[in-house]
C-alpha cells in the first residue's frame, strides 16, 4: 500500500496485490504506477474515484480497466519502450476515458480507446521529450483505416470491434484524431478542451459521490473541441 497526493490534495490510498513471487517486482514497479497517475490528473484532472482507492492486481490475462483496480498481466517487462509500463498506462487511463467518461452507444468506443492511446505518447513527452512524442505516434500508424472510428449508426460490441474489417483503428487512428486535434487548435486550447472532454464542468473536478460520471458520445467530444 502506497499514498498518493491529488491535485485536488486528498491523500488517495493506492494498493498493488501482486503474486507473493513478484513482491520485489511490484514494489520496484510502483513509483511508475504513481507517476502514472500524477501526469492523468495533470493533464485530465483529477483522478475520480479519490474517495476510494487506486488499486492493481495482478492476473494471468493481459490486463482490464475496471473501476478502481486494474487488472495488470504485462509481467513487469525489463526492456521497455521508453523505460514505461505501456499496459498499466492504458489501463490506467480508462479510468478517466471509461470510467469517468462513458460512451452511450459502442459506436462512440473510439473516446474510450482512441484518447486513451493518445494518452501514452503525451506521457512520453512529458517525460522524454518532443522528440520521443514524435516517435511514440509513429508507433501508433499501424491502423488499418478499414472504417470510420465513429459511425453514426447503433453499433454492437462486435461490430465496432470487428465490423468493417476490425483491427486497430479506435484504438491508433482515434490517437491520431486527437494528435491531428492539437495540430489544429494549437497546445494551450487543445490541452483546456482535453481538461474539459474528461470535466465539462470544472465544478465536477472537486465531486467523489459519483455524480461526476457522465456518458458521453463523439458530438459532445467534438462540441468541447469546437
Amino acid at each position: 500500500k502506497r499514498t498518493f497526493t491529488s491535485i485536488t490534495g486528498e491523500k488517495v490510498p493506492a494498493y498493488f496485490w501482486a503474486l507473493p513471487e513478484n513482491k520485489a517486482k511490484a514494489e520496484k514497479f510502483f513509483p511508475e504506477v504513481l507517476d502514472h497517475l500524477k501526469h492523468m490528473e495533470e493533464v485530465c484532472g483529477p483522478y475520480p474515484f479519490r474517495n476510494e482507492k487506486y488499486g492493481v492486481v495482478e492476473t494471468p490475462h493481459l490486463g482490464m480497466e475496471h473501476q478502481t483496480i486494474i487488472a495488470y498481466g504485462n509481467k513487469y517487462p525489463q526492456r521497455r519502450e521508453f523505460d514505461y509500463d505501456w499496459l498499466h498506462h492504458h489501463e490506467m487511463c480508462h479510468e478517466w476515458w471509461a470510467n469517468l467518461v462513458t460512451c452511450r452507444d459502442w459506436k462512440d468506443m473510439w473516446i474510450h480507446e482512441g484518447i486513451g492511446t493518445y494518452m501514452q505518447a503525451l506521457y512520453v513527452e512529458s517525460r522524454r521529450g518532443a522528440s520521443a512524442y514524435k516517435v511514440a505516434m509513429a508507433g501508433k500508424g499501424r491502423h488499418g483505416n478499414r472504417r470510420a472510428i465513429a459511425p453514426r449508426e447503433v453499433q454492437s460490441s462486435k461490430e465496432i470491434y470487428f465490423g468493417g474489417g476490425g483491427g486497430n483503428d479506435m484504438y491508433y487512428k482515434g490517437s491520431w484524431v486527437m494528435h491531428t486535434l492539437r495540430w489544429v487548435m494549437g497546445d494551450e486550447k487543445f490541452f483546456i478542451a482535453l481538461r474539459r472532454m474528461a470535466y465539462p464542468d470544472p465544478a465536477k473536478e472537486k465531486v467523489t459521490d459519483g455524480t461526476q460520471v457522465r456518458f458521453s458520445d463523439t458530438e459532445e467530444i467534438r462540441g468541447i473541441a469546437e
